[in-house]
């Protein structure tokens, strides 16, 4: 897969995250290499690690 590609499956990520929010018409997004979250370009967290099932209840290891 392409940055490009990825870089555009995060914009449709956040845009989608962001929809029906107070979020809805931010501009921007961010995707830190640091952490797993996904974050609204004024700095909300609109996914975030604590947000996801553990792994215990999705059944899956990450």
């Amino acid at each position: 897969m392409s940055m490009m590609h990825i870089a555009y499956e995060i914009d449709r990520l956040a845009a989608q995250a962001k929809r029906g929010t107070e979020h809805e018409d931010h501009d921007g997004s961010t995707f830190p290499h640091d952490h797993f979250g996904l974050y609204c370009g004024c700095g909300a967290a609109l996914v975030d690690a604590s947000m996801l099932p553990s792994e215990e209840e999705d059944g899956e290891s990450r």
